[in-house]
């Protein structure tokens, strides 16, 4: 929705106030400035949308099910896409949208581009209308499936990284999960471009009905899916070989996303508390070499372990240390892999765990924090879990 059609509603409702929904309003007050603004969140109770007819239009917030907006509605995300006449590169995907994201934003900075960071990376899109604009910014942004369920334009480069069962309590299936963010490529035109993982069949049938330009990145000599994308999207802007490579010695990555904490009594401890889906847990290890010990679960969501336990097994991972409430059905799928129970360990908490890390890497080798669960059910987040990880192992590491 252009600034325009924006300022033909009188009476506008924000629903959700997280930072997005923030963003959201100071917009409208720099923009439309006249507007009857409201604001209504789910912590006001679950009659929050009880009085959304009394409004002309609502700006949903993420995360908010549009099946709940009974009244004429658009999203921050449109309004931005509307509204932006920049070069835009959407990045989505199950894993490492994140990582991917921050990478092309730095490659694009360091050859001298003036790239801009956006998107559910944690910079709200409308922020960029709020500040200084230049139609040579080139606007790199992080796309969720729940932007990208309602969005009704495309970027000039998509990019999709991978497909994983994720985010099913909110999509109810993985159809409709896959449809969000087969959406990033649905308004593309035949000059657009659309960067894509040729390994996930999915990602293939979506590639082959897009009008846009088709670079399977899969094909890049990288060890990582990011890098690869990156550098797909890269030379899209002539980016040297030099530049792309210098860049990568020293990338150091996203907290809790394969992030190395540090080598302590001869451990190389990594923190991938982002791993919130066994697939995730997956990627880590086929991406990290030498994995000794591997620290796993938390809220069990009924999600299937089966492919988990069988990389676990493929691995040979010496120490399986599990967390609950999910280490029950874990470890049940471990055993059907013909796993040896004397190298399946339980923790009550992250203190627990940590000690097992020590006291059960081989030194040279790798200690991996990637739960493979989300972490409702002992911190009030991932960040929180990961953080935790890394103290403990800076202060066992000084004893």
């Amino acid at each position: 929705m252009t600034i325009e059609q924006l300022k033909t509603h009188k009476s506008i409702l924000i629903v959700g106030y997280g930072l997005e929904g923030q963003m959201t309003e100071k917009f409208l007050k720099k923009y439309h400035p006249t507007a009857a603004i409201s604001i209504v969140d789910q912590k006001d109770g679950e009659d929050y949308l009880s009085q959304q007819n009394e409004f002309d239009l609502a700006i949903k917030s993420p995360g908010v099910r549009k099946e709940l907006i009974k009244i004429p509605y658009t999203t921050a995300t449109n309004i931005f896409f509307a509204n932006v006449s920049n070069t835009t590169i959407g990045i989505t995907g199950s894993k490492g949208k994140s990582t991917t994201t921050k990478l092309v934003y730095e490659v694009l900075r360091e050859a001298g581009y003036p790239a801009r960071l956006y998107g559910n990376i944690g910079k709200p899109m409308l922020e960029y209308f709020l500040g200084e604009m230049d139609e040579k910014d080139i606007l790199v942004l992080e796309l969720s499936s729940y932007q990208l369920d309602d969005i009704e334009y495309s970027p000039h480069i998509s990019c999709f990284l991978n497909i994983y069962h994720d985010h099913i309590d909110y999509h109810v299936n993985f159809e409709q999960y896959l449809g969000s963010k087969a959406n990033i490529v649905k308004f593309s035109r035949p000059e657009d471009y659309f960067v894509y993982n040729g390994t996930f069949k999915e990602i293939v049938n979506l590639a082959q009905n897009t009008r846009a330009k088709m670079i399977d990145f899969a094909k890049q000599p990288f060890p990582t899916e990011y890098f690869q994308a990156a550098n797909a999207i890269a030379s899209l802007f002539d980016v040297s070989e030099e530049v792309f490579n210098d860049l990568v010695k020293h990338f150091s990555g996203l907290p809790h996303r394969l992030q190395t904490v540090g080598i302590f009594k001869d451990i190389i401890f990594i923190d991938d508390s982002a791993a919130t889906t066994p697939e995730a847990s997956i990627f880590a290890l086929n991406t990290i070499r030498n994995v000794c010990s591997i620290i796993l679960g938390g809220l069990d969501r009924q999600i299937d372990f089966t492919d988990l336990a069988k990389k676990v097994s493929e691995k040979n991972i010496h120490a399986i240390i599990l967390f609950p409430n999910a280490d029950i059905r874990l470890e049940k799928a471990l055993m059907t892999q013909n796993i040896d129970p004397a190298n399946i360990f339980h923790a009550k908490d992250m203190n627990g765990a940590v000690k097992l890390g020590f006291l059960h890497t081989i030194p040279g080798d790798v200690c991996l924090l990637s739960p493979g669960c989300a972490s409702y059910n002992q911190y009030a987040n991932f960040s929180q879990r990961g953080n935790l990880f890394k103290k403990l192992v800076h202060e066992y590491g000084k004893k």
